[in-house]
């Protein structure tokens, strides 16, 4: 007896994206000043920081949804930017060369079929040698973007869909609890730690420590920014990380970025002088990454938080300015190691 089991199907994963098939900068750019240029320039006498975040969001999220609609798809396979309209064409052409051989059995048809076939394959490695060169000139001066290309053209096993054994609701709530007191609890037991080794008491002499700032000059203070500060952390940042959850992309504020900069400016230095950070900059689109073990246990996780455009550029503006006064006023110690630019650990 024969017994004909079919594998069960792994269930069909989804994603919201925004649909970028019918994009063009420079229309969207003329449409977001055509439609909301008075719109944006009320930003600049608003004083809440909230209203003017509020005004940048309805202009920017409107004008985006019609030249580049979110969108929720199936993820079918790997995606394959190097994939033109021409090699697709020459696929078409290679799959009707097929069938006709199918269908006629003539030696002559399959020999076609082989020279098209081979077209293909060339087609394809040509496609992808050229995208792989313009990804890395592109991104020539950030690393971490560089390794990730390194990391996409190196042959890998195919990952498995996770799927989980609770309701995604009741996985939602376990994980977002789990993760927002990662700080508390990592905070109390580094106060245990130490308690039990007694590094609560004087500094061992063989530390230097950091004497506190004597003056309101030696203090921090977080300056406004110009417009030239923000186009430069803007124009830094890669331009092929995941957006937030408003999936506008760091490349489509490159792109409109005339227009944009001194709204972005002006909210930013709102922010500063009321010491505000707007809700809507503080949400984030959180992924677990697995690291081991049962992927149903929140601990076994990583979160990978996924923000908001302009929320990168706030905090990339603060980090700047807190970085200069911590090198100018030498304020980190010569034993510290982590978290310092140019700086080697010598054991």
């Amino acid at each position: 007896m024969v017994l004909n089991l079919k594998l069960s199907k792994q269930p069909r994963s989804y994603i919201t994206v925004r649909s970028f098939k019918n994009y063009n900068p420079m229309l969207f750019t003329a449409n977001l000043v055509s439609k909301h240029e008075k719109f944006l320039q009320s930003i600049f006498t608003e004083s809440d920081v909230y209203s003017k975040l509020s005004i940048l969001n309805d202009a920017l999220l409107s004008t985006l949804q019609t030249h580049a609609p979110v969108k929720t798809i199936r993820v079918r396979n790997r995606p394959c930017p190097n994939i033109t309209q021409n090699i697709k064409d020459l696929m078409a052409h290679r799959d009707q060369l097929h069938r006709q051989f199918k269908f006629s059995r003539d030696v002559g048809d399959w020999k076609t079929y082989k020279n098209a076939r081979q077209s293909v394959k060339i087609a394809l490695k040509n496609a992808e040698k050229e995208y792989v060169r313009g990804e890395i000139l592109a991104h020539k001066n950030n690393t971490t973007s560089l390794w990730k290309i390194i990391n996409r053209c190196i042959p890998s096993k195919e990952r498995k869909i996770q799927c989980y054994s609770k309701d995604s609701d009741q996985i939602a709530n376990e994980f977002n609890q789990f993760f927002i007191a990662v700080g508390e609890k990592t905070a109390n037991a580094a106060a245990q730690v130490a308690l039990d080794n007694n590094l609560n008491g004087p500094i061992s002499s063989s530390f230097t420590a950091i004497s506190p700032a004597q003056t309101t000059h030696e203090m921090f203070h977080i300056s406004p920014v110009s417009c030239t500060d923000i186009k430069r952390i803007i124009m830094s940042m890669p331009s092929n990380k995941t957006p937030g959850p408003d999936k506008v992309s760091m490349s489509v504020l490159k792109d409109c970025l005339l227009v944009v900069l001194g709204p972005i400016t002006n909210i930013i230095n709102c922010s500063f002088a009321t010491s505000t950070f707007p809700d809507d900059m503080k949400l984030a689109e959180v992924i677990p990454l697995l690291k081991d073990g049962d992927h149903d246990v929140a601990s076994n996780n990583r979160p990978l938080s996924l923000l908001n455009t302009v929320s990168k550029i706030c905090e990339r503006a603060v980090l700047n300015q807190f970085n200069s006064y911590l090198t100018r006023n030498q304020r980190l110690s010569v034993q510290q190691s982590g978290n310092k630019k140019q700086h080697l650990l010598k054991l």
